[in-house]
């Protein structure tokens, strides 16, 4: 029995292996590449469709790459995730009513809870007292 491509008979549009879409953002290009990616990830023959895509010169997603005319084209990712969790280990937890947790919240750019902001706040007053400045 012969491998099938992974790609053959699958539920996405053919416009996803496509090199370029009219009319779509550098996002949305990013976001189709790589579930292109995601399907030539399971496939059994992506070295050699890589292969063919650049022998031929093809343009489009070709054995999990993007082609254009037989180069492999660099897409740029966008992340979604935080990067503990795109390194397989969980996301730091947030430790309310603490500096760390402020500091935290303000990393990730989520509103402070009033108990971070207190506990923020004691913090800098601690600090500009040990640094000789007056609290305020």
């Amino acid at each position: 029995m012969t491998a099938r491509p992974a790609c053959n008979g699958h539920a996405l549009p053919p416009a996803t292996w496509d090199a370029d879409v009219e009319g779509e953002t550098g996002r949305a290009r990013s976001a189709r590449v790589h579930t292109a990616r995601d399907v030539c990830g399971t496939c059994p023959l992506a070295q050699e469709c890589l292969a063919t895509g650049i022998a031929r010169q093809e343009h489009g997603v070709w054995g999990g790459e993007l082609l254009e005319a037989g180069r492999v084209i660099k897409v740029r990712v966008f992340r979604t995730k935080p990067r503990a969790m795109r390194a397989g280990r969980p996301a730091q937890v947030i430790q309310h009513g603490t500096d760390a947790g402020y500091r935290t919240e303000l990393r990730r750019r989520l509103p402070r809870c009033e108990a971070c902001k207190e506990a923020h706040r004691l913090y800098k007053i601690g600090w500009k007292m040990r640094n000789g400045w007056k609290a305020s």
